[in-house]
């Protein structure tokens, strides 16, 4: 059995842009900016609803230790992207509050931070 989950919100932090919101944003960005000695990342987060994944664990009879899990990625615009590279995925320390903005909106909509 194969079941999609999507997450119940997600954004992206932004080193270079601490006060983006982008919550409602379409694109979640994985990038890495050097220029000079300037080095800033963006990092994705997502929130997957536990309630709706222990739910259709129930209804199947099946426990955590059973299942296997992926995050699948799908590209929209790439560049300069290397042959090999490795994305880390970890849990987020403390909770967290969606955005209310897109990348693009102007820089008064202050994003909730971690």
């Amino acid at each position: 059995m194969i079941v999609a989950i999507k997450p119940y919100y997600d954004a992206t932090l932004y080193e270079e842009y601490p006060d983006k919101n982008t919550g409602l944003d379409e694109i979640l960005e994985i990038q890495k900016i050097v220029s000079g000695s300037t080095y800033a990342e963006s990092r994705p987060i997502l929130l997957f609803n536990t309630d709706d994944i222990n739910q259709i664990l129930t209804q199947n009879n099946i426990t955590v230790n059973d299942i296997t899990c992926s995050l699948v990625l799908k590209t929209v615009q790439m560049s300069e992207v290397p042959i090999n590279y490795a994305i880390d995925a970890v849990a987020v320390s403390s909770s967290w509050t969606n955005g209310t903005g897109k990348f693009a909106d102007t820089e008064d909509r202050k994003s909730t931070r971690l």
